[in-house]
């Protein structure tokens, strides 16, 4: 857990006991983050493809030839297409052919620029797999680039020793907090606001009973090796990873909302207990566009279903038709189911 401002890290938990494990999984381990590294490939389409929240995207299936000739076929989690949905709803739920198309459509050195701009230092391999969070990371360094979301774009330097003092008082290290500006205000603030939806509507749910506003990514691995969730506050980001040091699977259904989530939100609970429930900054060149979830586009925010979306100044939808409330009620029913909950 870290100030996302200053980089100061507040408390870290490496493994059960350090007696029977020297090793810091949170600070040296190398682990596949799946889903959780989605975010990166999200922030290079809306910086790169200028796509919006309400761009509509493909949840259809997909088959690529990879390097060596076989034909590479990605799926969703729970096995089924949404068909055309809008970024936001693609990134809440989790679709994993969504990533995929927007990483084709980046290209994937595009894709791995953006995790090293938000300062992910491992090594990423060139393939199109990484959209699926198959590169292994540092869970510090995963919960540091969260905090950029949080800190107006600015990515901040990890400081967990900030001094050390002689015997005599002269200090003899130290570390100032110092960042750079990562994304844009704008950027920063619209996956903000769309990785709340993951918490509101998506595959982190479980995190809404902290009662403020809170952005963040579910993680799970193939075969259910590794659960991750990565949440923050305006002020504070934490994550927390579960799995065995030698990968097997844990269990059916052991997601990072049923298996991660949960240490968050207990942490959290405490931590957050006498801090006052603040929501994300809006910058000055970001707007309000009243949408329907489904179809991305604009309604009149009276209607039922309306959903205020934001977008940066000039990206913000052209005037189509609205759609009557007939459209609006013939919306997916099945908009908050999701298996990787």
């Amino acid at each position: 857990a870290l100030n996302v401002l200053t980089g100061e890290v507040i408390a870290t938990i490496g493994g059960y006991d350090y007696r029977r494990s020297v090793f810091n999984r949170a600070t040296q381990g190398h682990l596949q983050p799946g889903s959780s590294f989605k975010p990166f490939i999200y922030v290079a389409a809306l910086d790169t493809l200028r796509y919006t929240p309400s761009t509509i995207v493909p949840d259809s299936p997909i088959s690529l030839v990879a390097g060596n000739g076989q034909v590479w076929s990605p799926g969703n989690f729970d096995g089924k297409f949404l068909g055309p949905i809008t970024l936001r709803r693609a990134l809440e739920r989790s679709r994993n052919v969504v990533s995929v198309f927007l990483l084709t459509k980046l290209g994937v050195d595009r894709g791995i620029q953006s995790a090293r701009n938000l300062g992910i230092t491992t090594p990423i391999d060139k393939n199109l797999s990484i959209a699926l969070g198959t590169p292994e990371v540092i869970p510090l360094e995963m919960v540091r680039a969260y905090g950029t979301f949080a800190a107006g774009g600015r990515l901040a330097d990890s400081v967990i020793v900030s001094s050390i003092v002689d015997r005599s008082g002269e200090t003899i290290y130290e570390k100032r907090p110092q960042h750079k500006q990562a994304l844009s205000e704008e950027t920063a603030f619209l996956m903000a606001n769309m990785m709340k939806g993951v918490v509101e509507l998506g595959t982190a749910t479980s995190v809404k009973v902290l009662g403020r506003p809170v952005g963040g990514k579910t993680g799970t691995t193939n075969d259910h090796m590794d659960a991750w969730f990565i949440g923050y506050t305006t002020d504070w980001a934490a994550g927390g990873w579960t799995g065995f040091d030698v990968k097997r699977p844990m269990g059916k259904q052991e997601t990072g909302g049923k298996a991660a989530a949960p240490m968050f939100i207990y942490f959290m609970q405490e931590f957050l207990k006498d801090q006052p429930a603040i929501d994300f900054n809006i910058p000055d060149g970001v707007v309000p566009v009243a949408i329907d979830l489904a179809g991305g586009r604009p309604v009149d925010p009276s209607l039922p279903g309306a959903f205020i979306e934001y977008f940066k100044s000039g990206e913000e939808p052209s005037g189509e038709a609205a759609p009557t409330l007939d459209e609006l009620q013939l919306q997916d029913q099945d908009y908050l189911s999701s298996d990787e909950f």
